[in-house]
């Protein structure tokens, strides 16, 4: 799988089933073209000193074969409705328009304030392109302080405390995964008061409704490039078809408000200390992995320089290879010693991370759950039925270890999966 670019998880992961779906996952359109092609519209925004801004539309159309200069009708909703129009002559395949937008509502993380959207709409030769734009400065601070470096998320200004969870697939079979289900799941976050969500390295990269959504809820974005615990190939055709599908990405999302950091992988960097190849030959694979990282690196500044590129998740720092998984006092941490290392629930108190992008324990499934895949002769945790359902080859022993430490043997399955 680290050679072929789908979504990684679809080979298995220690959650989830293997399952090597094809196929195109979203829907087609056919769009008749007469004069010109609308190929993307982009944007960006000049924040004044004095709380004013400018938005900013590159409109990207390619004029067809005898086709004479054509105008695109570009207009700017407020929340509150007020319309701002204005046209751009296209001639040479670029054009760019202002609108200058006096008391703008900021756009919020939730908790911080509320959420309104700009409607932008750009129209040429029967095509229109229609985004909803939330005005915001966002950044990232990693300066050095007396503990080691800061990694936080400052919103207009503001230092946000990032509370979330780490974001897989919603289903196995990408056909099943719906508009309403994407809604459900992100309202039930922002209901248990988080305020991130970050899009996991090996799944894939989500589809527009889910920045939609968190657009409009508030639910900053920390996006993983799809890349995750594996040894990818640095080659020149492998690089050439990662900046394809890299920039495709960027300029798909860039002008979603949620979207709060580019990150290069997941545990990609640790993923070089874990096989034998490059345990044997740390030197090469350091450098394998630098070459595809600063292709990735050199894609997101170029086409979103309005966001911070952050090499891997967890990673101390740029062109830093250390072990984040422990070490708490710069860039962000996995912590897995609870889950993985079997040591009790009070180690959580024993770190303090600047940023925790990873850290979590397994449940058994609840007794309604059990229900829809087990028959009730196999309600037990060793039966082969509820054991195929683990992925990870230890779950079931690590969880049945951990509960008996603070509670005696359950006297029924039932009371496992409460």
């Amino acid at each position: 799988m680290n050679t072929l670019r789908k979504t990684q998880c679809h080979a298995g992961w220690d959650w989830g089933i293997c399952l090597l779906v094809s196929g195109i996952y979203d829907s087609i359109r056919i769009q008749p073209i007469s004069q010109a092609r609308l190929n993307d519209v982009r944007t960006r925004q000049e924040w004044e000193q004095d709380g004013q801004c400018t938005v900013i539309a590159s409109i990207s159309a390619e004029l067809l074969e005898g086709a004479q200069t054509q105008i695109a009708e570009c207009e700017l909703v407020s929340p509150a409705g007020e319309c701002q129009s204005v046209t751009a002559e296209i001639t040479g395949g670029h054009a760019e328009v202002r609108f200058n937008v006096e008391n703008p509502q900021r756009w919020w993380p939730a908790g911080y304030g509320e959420q309104p959207l700009y409607q932008l709409r750009v129209a040429l030769d029967g095509q229109a392109v229609e985004k909803q734009l939330g005005l915001r400065e966002l950044m990232v601070d990693t300066s050095e302080d007396e503990a080691g470096a800061a990694m936080t998320f400052v919103v207009n200004g503001k230092a946000v405390m990032a509370k979330g969870a780490n974001w897989i697939p919603l289903d196995a079979m990408p056909g099943k995964q719906t508009p309403e289900q994407y809604r459900r799941l992100l309202e039930d976050a922002k209901a248990a008061n988080m305020n991130m969500i970050r899009v996991w390295g090996g799944g894939m990269y989500e589809r527009d409704v889910f920045y939609s959504l968190c657009d409009e809820l508030g639910l900053l974005v920390w996006q993983d490039l799809m890349f995750s615990c594996a040894l990818y190939p640095s080659t020149p055709e492998f690089l050439d078809d990662v900046r394809i599908e890299i920039t495709e990405q960027v300029r798909r999302l860039s002008d979603h408000p949620s979207l709060a950091l580019w990150c290069g992988d997941n545990e990609v960097i640790g993923a070089i200390s874990w096989y034998p190849e490059s345990k044997n030959n740390r030197e090469k694979y350091v450098v394998n992995y630098d070459r595809l990282n600063r292709v990735l690196q050199e894609v997101v500044e170029t086409e979103d320089p309005s966001r911070r590129f952050w090499a891997s998740s967890p990673c101390n720092g740029e062109l830093d290879f250390g072990d984040a998984w422990h070490d708490d006092n710069k860039g962000d941490m996995h912590f897995w010693d609870v889950w993985h290392s079997g040591k009790s629930f009070d180690a959580y108190h024993s770190v303090k991370p600047r940023f925790c992008s990873e850290f979590g324990y397994q449940s058994w499934p609840s007794l309604p759950t059990v229900k829809t895949f087990a028959a009730e002769e196999d309600w037990n945790v060793t039966s082969p039925t509820f054991e195929q359902h683990q992925k990870n080859g230890r779950g079931n022993s690590i969880m049945t270890e951990m509960f008996t430490r603070y509670f005696r043997f359950p006297v029924d399955f039932a009371r496992c999966c409460i």
